[in-house]
């Protein structure tokens, strides 16, 4: 079992690291199924890391064209909000002032987007992770369109054009923006600098503790296990093995997905005599806290499929645990829970 981290845990202040990979990785969201989302031959092939968040979204390639801004801070500090939305709002306010000093009109755009216009400059994503509200995002200075649809799955090749055109359209760079790029040191000083202004504190820089060097290999060790990297197919093997079939007699393992504002929800039924004997639900969008989806889907066994009581059962749920699923409903989930089960003829 790891430690706690030394933010949650009260022995190190509230953090802002601001880095950049290395190496080219493909970073996938807390709930999704990786196999699905990313090309994991090609990433093998190309050697590209393929790795799982501790928070929501989807996957997304990350290479050193972005400059990265990790913000770790304690839920009991006074002036960060709780809820997701405004913590959002306040923490976003550094990015954007920095993407305005050099000189690109950015704004904000509920929940979580910073865009120049109608496209997209900057992805963030935020969780509680533990004791801790944690904030990731980037300022895109390049961005490689080509090779992110390379290591995404697609329905079939062809669409893989219509992709890049689709990112090329409404993701955009300082790089695209400005006609070059700025030195990295100055928009990392920049972002420095706007986090102190907006937040109204004093950065010091400093090097990781010894503590924080081993959490990082431990969590190294973790982050490469399948069981980490294939969650989804960990926790419910029955679900994942035998899809979109008849199993037996009035047993079916059944797939939908359905689009919300918040993400993408995909949900996988097993059903036993019109009941929901098991349910995997995963996707790109978010869910505070992240570990209380395998509750949710506990919940849901054993019920039938009644719209009004599934509603019932998640609205409950969402109050007992206080959850945050920003752009998601509990209407969004039982519409996802329905449409698996008109997969069913028999229904």
């Amino acid at each position: 079992m790891l430690e706690q981290s030394p933010v949650s845990e009260g022995v190190a202040p509230n953090t802002i690291f601001i880095d950049w990979p290395k190496t080219p990785l493909v970073g996938c969201g807390f709930h999704q199924e990786i196999e699905k989302e990313v090309d994991l031959d090609y990433c093998q092939r190309h050697n590209i890391l393929v790795a799982r968040r501790q928070i929501g979204g989807g996957a997304v390639y990350l290479n050193d064209g972005q400059i990265f801004y990790h913000v770790v801070v304690h839920k009991k500090t006074p002036s960060i909000p709780l809820n997701v939305a405004d913590f959002y709002k306040v923490l976003l306010q550094a990015p954007i002032k920095t993407y305005r000093d050099l000189g690109i009109p950015a704004e904000y755009r509920p929940i979580n987007d910073i865009k120049v216009g109608e496209r997209k400059i900057s992805g963030n994503g935020a969780g509680l992770i533990e004791d801790a509200m944690v904030l990731c995002g980037n300022l895109i200075l390049t961005f490689d369109y080509d090779t992110m649809v390379k290591v995404l799955r697609v329905p079939e090749e062809k669409f893989r054009d219509k992709l890049v055109k689709s990112l090329r359209d409404w993701v955009t760079t300082v790089e695209r923006e400005l006609g070059s790029v700025p030195k990295r040191e100055d928009c990392v000083n920049l972002l420095v600098k706007n986090f102190e202004e907006t937040l109204n504190v004093e950065l010091v820089s400093e090097q990781l503790t010894d503590r924080e060097k081993i959490l990082i290999k431990e969590l190294n060790v973790v982050y490469q296990t399948d069981q980490w990297l294939y969650m989804p197919a960990y926790r419910h093997p029955e679900l994942t093995q035998h899809r979109g079939v008849k199993v037996a007699e009035g047993v079916y393992v059944v797939e939908a997905m359905h689009k919300a504002p918040g993400g993408l929800i995909r949900v996988t039924l097993e059903v036993v005599e019109k009941k929901i004997r098991g349910i995997l639900i995963s996707g790109d969008f978010w869910f505070i806290p992240q570990q209380s989806l395998a509750e949710l889907e506990k919940r849901l066994v054993g019920l039938d499929f009644d719209e009004k009581d599934l509603l019932k059962s998640i609205d409950k749920f969402y109050r007992a645990y206080n959850i945050e699923t920003p752009g998601v409903t509990p209407r969004d989930f039982v519409k996802s829970i329905m449409l698996a089960k008109q997969q069913i003829k028999d229904f």
